[in-house]
């Protein structure tokens, strides 16, 4: 029983320092559900500023900088045509750069970080499709170095597979694989608590689809 209690104990003192550290775990999770429902533009706004005011709360927290983000990122995925993306990926940006200086070695900045350079790539995929793919494969090779488990650095490697030309690798058929890991990968995955992110698998089950169809229909 001795020998019990002290193996627990680093536990037990690890899962109270995250305690201590988020004051406000229901606002989180209530701000994540808007996040995982929202579908338009607006939607996804007003998840950023829901965590916006947490932040204003509790400027010490990096988690509300990175759902932030987050959620200017998606939204940026939602709204047709170039038009304002470049606007909110900058908004993503400036959250993403707040969050780093609370916490620069976080992987799961890092590869919010990648999401945010791909999403750069929307606006004019021919003019930045090759400077920002490299960013973002280069970020995600180093999470996959410091987090191999991690399914979202599989699942945004697996986006940058598909996305490009299948003469320099890419395609369908070279990123159904690697769809299928990063599902895999999120079977098995346990986040450190309740409010560390979660998205992607949803998004591998739906590219592992995609990818079929189109190789099925060659």
């Amino acid at each position: 029983m001795k020998y019990f209690l002290v193996s627990l104990m680093p536990v037990f003192f690890h899962m109270t320092i995250i305690a201590q550290s988020i004051p406000d775990e229901s606002s989180y999770l209530t701000g994540m559900k808007m996040i995982d429902a929202a579908q338009s533009e607006n939607q996804f706004l007003e998840a950023a500023a829901f965590f916006e005011k947490i932040t204003a709360r509790n400027e010490g927290q990096w988690l509300s900088y990175y759902y932030a983000g987050l959620a200017y990122t998606m939204a940026s995925h939602v709204i047709p045509g170039p038009g304002s993306k470049d606007s909110l990926i900058d908004l993503a940006q400036h959250e993403v750069d707040k969050a780093f200086k609370l916490n620069p070695e976080e992987t799961e900045l890092l590869i919010l970080q990648s999401f945010v350079f791909q999403a750069r790539i929307q606006v004019n995929p021919l003019a930045r499709g090759l400077n920002y793919s490299s960013k973002a494969g280069s970020i995600l090779q180093k999470v996959m170095e410091k987090d191999p488990g991690n399914p979202r650095a599989h699942l945004l490697l697996a986006y940058n597979t598909y996305h490009t030309p299948e003469i320099f690798g890419g395609g369908p058929v070279n990123a159904l694989p690697m769809f299928v890991e990063a599902r895999n990968k999120f079977k098995a995955y346990n986040p450190d608590s309740d409010i560390h992110p979660r998205w992607g698998a949803e998004e591998a089950s739906d590219m592992i689809s995609k990818c079929e169809q189109e190789i099925t229909a060659r």
